[in-house]
């Protein structure tokens, strides 16, 4: 594994959960990006990186999450800032599961999506797209799958 070193302004911690209800996986597009992403959000300060992930759902769509356990860490750095991405595995409990705009803070878009869409969709970090793709079958049982590495690297 190659090592590197930052010299960026801002180390921002991430805390996202694969969530699945009904075979579906949801995702959130924000900010105008052309890409989804796992609901999700940064780190505040006093709460672990699992509360952050719990916080984050019930904020961000009105949901009630459990988490089953951490799926994997990957990091993204460039001159501006360093995120390092904790993802969690987690079961639907309660709370929505449709939304219709407008949504709350820079959320564009949420929706569930079956295998076949995801696998034509853009998912950032790459890693964690590749990840999913993979493991489809357990994550979407609610199972942490056995993976070869739990820290999916460095992403630009």
């Amino acid at each position: 594994m190659a090592l590197h070193t930052f010299h960026t302004q801002t180390l921002k911690v991430r805390s996202a959960v694969v969530v699945f209800h009904e075979g579906r996986l949801l995702l959130m597009r924000q900010n105008s990006k052309p890409f989804w992403v796992l609901p999700g959000g940064t780190l505040e300060e006093g709460e672990s990186i699992a509360i952050c992930a719990v916080r984050e759902l019930d904020e961000e769509v009105g949901m009630t999450v459990s988490l089953v356990g951490m799926l994997t860490v990957s990091e993204f750095a460039d001159a501006k800032r360093h995120v390092v991405d904790v993802t969690f595995l987690g079961t639907y409990e309660a709370g929505a599961t449709s939304w219709e705009a407008p949504y709350p803070e820079n959320i564009d878009d949420v929706a569930w999506v079956d295998e076949a869409e995801f696998k034509a969709l853009s998912l950032k970090p790459d890693c964690l797209q590749s990840m999913i793709a993979q493991e489809w079958d357990a994550l979407s049982e609610g199972r942490l799958p056995v993976l070869k590495d739990v820290y999916l690297g460095l992403t630009s």
